[in-house]
């Protein structure tokens, strides 16, 4: 995509069949086709351009569905280019479908372990906020999955943001269905610990979907940062809080 590199002249708007608008990227140029609609559904020489279209449609889809599921976890955590890079993820499990016809390839047909270790926030990674390992379990056959919060010095093992007086550790777990756009999701959080020196108190995130489904399970593990001032939280910015797609569990 041509880009405007003028630091004086930033247009917006068209001339001629060049038009001209902005992103986040800066002030971007394109120019307008003159194939009409119907010669790109029906023209052979476009065979290739429709099958990547109904590809593209169809990670789209999927990767609006994958959002629309985590949407409580997303207002805690989350950076403004997490649409693009869903898309461009479930595009490549898209493509990593062993069984379907160019055009024709799904999602649900690839290998959707490629989303484990998602960033929601590139902003601040997991890893780099929380610097201890929270072992956890996913049992399908009675649906139970457990995130064990061992003890920790919020100090020495949370990486906190300025202005933030506390945390707390929240998970979420779905099974869906991306043929039908079905779901089932449960989710759990810690309660609001203290960011200082004392060692935290171990507990379990337990959390439940439904007894041996053929589905894949997705387990979401964030942090979310707050300030408490007399006795009342207040959440900072969702850009410094953080979300990873902890584990993904797909039956072969």
């Amino acid at each position: 995509m041509p880009k405007q590199i003028s630091p004086v002249v930033k247009l917006k708007g068209a001339i001629d069949d060049i038009s001209f608008y902005k992103t986040q990227d800066g002030f971007m140029a394109r120019q307008k086709t003159t194939i009409s609609a119907e010669r790109m559904k029906t023209d052979p020489k476009f065979d290739l351009t429709r099958r990547a279209g109904q590809e593209f449609g169809a990670g789209g889809k999927a990767g609006k569905l994958f959002r629309d599921v985590w949407i409580t976890e997303l207002n805690k955590a989350r950076d403004n280019r997490v649409t693009s890079r869903v898309t461009q993820v479930m595009m490549a499990v898209l493509q990593s479908d062993p069984i379907s016809d160019l055009g024709e390839r799904r999602v649900e047909n690839g290998d959707l372990t490629l989303l484990k270790g998602f960033e929601f926030n590139n902003g601040v990674p997991f890893a780099a906020c929380v610097k201890t390992q929270f072992p956890f379990t996913i049992d399908r056959t009675t649906g139970q999955i457990r995130v064990n919060l061992v003890s920790h010095v919020p100090k020495l093992e949370i990486a906190a943001p300025d202005n933030a007086s506390h945390y707390n550790v929240f998970a979420a777990a779905a099974a869906i269905d991306f043929a039908t756009g079905e779901f089932s999701i449960t989710r759990q959080s810690s309660a609001s610990l203290p960011w200082n020196n004392d060692p935290t108190t171990a507990s379990v995130l337990q959390m439940a979907v439904l007894p041996d489904t053929p589905l894949p399970i997705f387990l979401l593990l964030g942090v979310e940062f707050v300030k408490l001032v007399n006795g009342k939280s207040y959440p900072l910015s969702k850009g410094l809080s953080a979300l990873q797609v902890w584990e993904v569990d797909q039956l072969p």
